[in-house]
């Protein structure tokens, strides 16, 4: 038996930024390669995502479940993918899409892990987009933050236009994941 991100309860209570970062790594390393791959996975959410052994390799994931990823050259329009809170804005408005919306996915997890609830709530589409519409990720979460590096990936993987989302690989280049920003902030002796 395994436990998913989602049922270890990584939801309901606020994960620390350190234990985020590790988490979104991971999981850019797997989008990274399946772009390489020209692969979608369509379903990236808490739920699938393994914790591969907490008890010795705490926050060691895999992202889990393929059943509804597909080749970047096979999507449809009006394809049923995507979990409802990690829905991307071009899947609720039926227009074409790319790898881009597995991004969407794990920057909506990453504020939600962090955050405890999910980043964009709704019972419906209709829910969504107006929140969407109405909320950005800095008037949703930034009133008690002054984690820069980390608003500014959020920012990057939630842009509405596609194009502009950030990559697997800018991800994993971000100052929040390679923690470059810290260099000359922390003092140290030689």
């Amino acid at each position: 038996m395994y436990s998913t991100l989602f049922s270890c309860g990584c939801f309901k209570v606020p994960v620390l930024l350190s234990e985020n970062r590790l988490i979104i790594q991971q999981v850019a390393n797997a989008l990274d390669h399946l772009k390489t791959i020209g692969m979608i996975h369509a379903d990236l959410k808490l739920d699938n995502v393994m914790l591969v052994d907490h008890q010795h390799q705490p926050y060691r994931v895999k992202v889990i479940d393929f059943g509804l990823a597909e080749d970047v050259s096979a999507t449809r329009l009006g394809s049923c993918i995507q979990t409802r809170p990690y829905r991307s804005p071009e899947i609720l408005l039926g227009l074409p899409y790319t790898e881009a919306i597995d991004m969407w996915s794990l920057g909506v997890m990453a504020a939600s892990m962090y955050l405890g609830t999910f980043l964009y709530p709704g019972r419906s589409e209709f829910d969504m987009i107006r929140s969407l519409k109405s909320d950005t990720p800095a008037d949703r979460v930034l009133e008690m933050w002054d984690k820069e590096d980390f608003l500014d990936m959020l920012k990057g993987m939630l842009q509405l236009d596609a194009a502009e989302r950030l990559t697997p690989c800018q991800v994993l280049e971000h100052p929040f994941i390679t923690m470059s920003d810290l260099t000359g902030r922390i003092p140290y002796t030689s």
